[in-house]
């Protein structure tokens, strides 16, 4: 994507939840590094991230996905679905 200030970005959207395993997000995460080498891109990651009744809570996916990373994963605030199920989106800078 190429902003209005001419600086490139790549952005990359993902669903948190208790069926995404965290090596998939890495993957992307290392996708987005290795664009950053080859030129002046920034990267970002989000993700919705959700529980849907099963063990883990959002704190909890949140909480491994920043020990993964190595990084502060910033999460809005955290909100309830009519299904009755929990959600928030969630972005971390790349590189």
């Amino acid at each position: 994507m190429l902003l209005p200030d001419g600086r490139s970005v790549v952005l990359e959207l993902k669903i948190r939840d208790e069926e995404t395993d965290v090596p998939a997000l890495l993957a992307d995460y290392a996708k987005i590094q290795k664009l950053q080498e080859l030129g002046a891109v920034e990267g970002f990651m989000g993700a919705l991230i959700c529980d849907t009744g099963a063990n883990r809570s959002v704190a909890q996916l949140r909480s491994d996905l920043e020990q993964k990373l190595g990084k502060t994963v910033f999460a809005g605030e955290l909100r309830a679905s009519p299904a009755g199920w929990n959600w928030c989106f969630a972005c971390v800078a790349v590189g």
